[in-house]
């Protein structure tokens, strides 16, 4: 995929905040550094899949008691 911001002269348009886990932020951190990427990256190549549809999250079913 290729995102916008990806694109030669193209940059992010806006500014968003997650709430991430440190653990799990370090552990996507490492991942992306050992493939040259970057989270920003990540997120955006997630994000854009999902928002063409190439991507599905899994129905999860909370039961509560």
């Amino acid at each position: 995929m290729s995102s916008p911001a990806t694109k030669a002269g193209a940059g992010p348009k806006g500014s968003h905040s997650v709430r991430v886990h440190d653990e799990l932020w370090a552990a996507a951190s490492r991942r992306a550094r050992s493939e040259a990427n970057t989270i920003n990256g990540v997120i955006e190549e997630i994000l854009e899949g999902y928002a063409k549809g190439l991507i599905n999250m899994p129905k999860i079913i909370k039961k509560y008691k």
